[in-house]
Formats: structure tokens, C-alpha cells, sequence
């Protein structure tokens, strides 16, 4: 796994669990901006 890119690993973390339509459309965010979701505000990944 330390071969793996951050958006990889993010989208693992999500698959499989049941996400509400919110938590689906932040987790897609994070996966698409996953080298700036550690720096993004709640309102920017909301």
C-alpha cells in the first residue's frame, strides 16, 4: 500500500460502505482533490 497514490487509498476506504447521497459526493471531492484534503476547510469539501 505505500505504493499507492493518496486518491487510491481514499477510494478504497469508501468502497463498500453505505454512504449517504452528502457523504458520496464529499468522498468523491476528497478523491478528486486528495493531495489538498488534508488542507481543505469543511465548507470547501461540503
Amino acid at each position: 500500500m505505500s505504493g499507492s497514490s493518496p486518491a487510491a487509498r481514499l477510494q478504497r476506504l469508501f468502497e463498500g460502505h453505505r454512504l449517504t447521497p452528502t457523504q458520496r459526493r464529499i468522498a468523491h471531492c476528497m478523491v478528486r482533490r486528495a493531495a489538498d484534503a488534508p488542507f481543505l476547510s469543511s465548507v470547501e469539501l461540503a
